[in-house]
């Protein structure tokens, strides 16, 4: 078993525990990445009429 503080033999110099951070912190950023994303293009969606009017009338036919 290896100490998680020693550094791995892989070749990168990081240990296993840093390694899985840095994943876990680049994880996050991405989520929050597409999670403003999505947002901008839902606030880019409403901000033109059409598109509404266009939802609503899909949304109505559904009745």
């Amino acid at each position: 078993m290896m100490n998680p503080t020693q550094p791995d033999r892989s070749g990168t110099g990081l240990s296993s525990r840093a390694i899985r951070a840095l994943g876990g912190v680049a994880g996050r950023v991405l989520a929050w990445v597409a999670v403003a994303a999505l947002l901008l293009l839902t606030f880019k969606l409403y901000a033109q009429p059409d598109f509404l009017l266009k939802l609503s009338n899909q949304i109505w036919l559904c009745f």
